[in-house]
């Protein structure tokens, strides 16, 4: 399946502090996004995994889709899910 998303491709890791209060997330090309402290490090870790995880959920979020449309499609049937995961990568900047 082609990829349909318009950010940087490829692996995004978490980097680690900056030396300040930021967390770098990082892919191959570069520095893709900062994730600021806001009062407490085990929450701005987590900030800084959801988004380095975000190019892996944003295509497994595909394969699920495509798998409900075709899942539709052919049963009449819509998963309740669907409408929730096309508005997501939508608003992500996926053409579903």
């Amino acid at each position: 399946m082609e990829r349909k998303g318009k950010w940087t491709p490829g692996l995004w890791v978490d980097d680690g502090h900056d030396g300040k209060h930021t967390i770098i997330v990082n892919s191959k090309w570069g520095e893709v996004a900062r994730v600021a402290y806001i009062g407490c490090y085990k929450q701005q870790h987590a900030n800084a995994r959801l988004v380095a995880a975000a190019p892996e959920l944003a295509d497994a979020l595909e394969h699920a889709v495509n798998w409900g449309i075709g899942f539709a499609k052919k049963t009449g049937e819509r998963p309740t899910w669907l409408d929730s995961a096309i508005a997501a990568l939508m608003a992500a900047g996926v053409e579903v």
